[in-house]
């Protein structure tokens, strides 16, 4: 399982961008986590704009597979609901205690996914107005390089973490149809 974990981490890494964003807990703050994901979500989704190959996500009670990556709803990867949302947050053992997490909203039919990306300087830019330079810290790979590696954002509370969605602090991963 750690071995899958980990391929899901550098998928979603390469997908995403080099650059991580991890929070400090699973998000939304002080939230009860779903025991498995509501039936009106369980299904293969597949992606509505692809590149080369089919892309599809498929969701069962307790686990989700993207491309084959299995990601086991327990521990270490929680969902709960916010504002429309299902917010998925995921703890990798190479992220020290942080969570790296993942939205996902049904309307009309479409799964929207999103995520905070690193690489999206526009979005670096709300999160630092949103929460304020000191809850946005920049880890760099080492003292020598100043390349960041990570961006750690650190809401006070739910409200800070709504204001990120609402204000465009989010990214697009991709739309899916059942």
């Amino acid at each position: 399982m750690k071995t899958k974990l980990t391929l899901f981490l550098s998928a979603l890494i390469l997908f995403t961008g080099c650059v991580e964003v991890t929070f400090p807990e699973p998000m939304p703050m002080n939230r009860r986590s779903l025991t498995s994901f509501p039936t009106a979500w369980q299904g293969v989704w597949t992606a509505v704009v692809t590149e080369s190959e089919t892309e599809t996500i498929t969701i069962s009670a307790n686990h989700i597979d993207i491309g084959g990556d299995l990601v086991l709803l327990g521990e270490k990867a929680v969902v709960r609901r916010f504002a429309g949302y299902l917010v998925m947050s995921i703890h990798f053992e190479e992220s020290e205690g942080r969570w790296q997490i993942y939205l996902a909203k049904k309307t009309q039919g479409m799964l929207h996914v999103y995520t905070f990306d690193g690489g999206d300087e526009e979005k670096i830019a709300i999160w630092e107005l949103v929460l304020g330079g000191e809850s946005v810290k920049k880890v760099a790979e080492n003292l020598i390089e100043s390349e960041v590696k990570e961006y750690q954002l650190n809401p006070e509370n739910n409200f800070a973490f709504r204001e990120l969605i609402t204000k465009g602090g989010l990214s697009s991963m991709g739309k899916y149809v059942k």
